[in-house]
């Protein structure tokens, strides 16, 4: 319990460092959340009042995740980010960013569709999904796995 309030009380604290066990089980009990947060949105049939909840979901998801996300931060600042896996994959993540970024500006202000929905959104959902596991492996990794020579703490 003790570990769950102190990732409430450093839900905007993005320069400390948390341990394994600092990190994991508040992390599973607010991914548990989102998930309840979620289930009437997935439950909702058509007409069922999606617009009210879509914007409950779009109001209080990010009071939820803002916190796994600086918890994300706290400990890849703890397991060290001189990793060049680390580098690469952020490389990687940016890159087919901004490739997601143009194609959806495209999609959205032109008459431009190099893809079908049927394929780009799920190409979508495998690449958040890859950095998703990404970064509970890299979360995994013991403390001071890549040590950075760069950090007085």
């Amino acid at each position: 319990m003790q570990s769950y309030l102190r990732f409430i009380k450093h839900a905007f604290d993005f320069d400390s460092k948390d341990s394994r066990q600092q990190f994991w089980l508040p992390f599973l009990i607010q991914m548990f959340i989102c998930i309840v947060i979620l289930l009437p949105l997935i439950k909702a049939e058509e007409g069922e009042n999606i617009l009210g909840r879509l914007l409950f979901v779009m109001i209080v998801m990010p009071v939820v995740l803002i916190p796994i996300y600086s918890a994300f931060q706290r400990r890849m600042l703890d397991v060290g980010k001189d990793s060049k896996i680390y580098k690469y994959f952020n490389i990687f993540y940016m890159f087919f960013g901004v490739i997601f970024m143009i194609y959806g500006l495209l999609y959205f202000f032109s008459d431009i569709k190099l893809f079908k929905d049927e394929i780009i959104l799920p190409i979508i959902f495998l690449f958040f999904g890859l950095r998703f596991i990404f970064l509970l492996y890299y979360c995994a990794l013991p403390t001071n796995k890549f040590k950075s020579t760069t950090d007085s703490i």
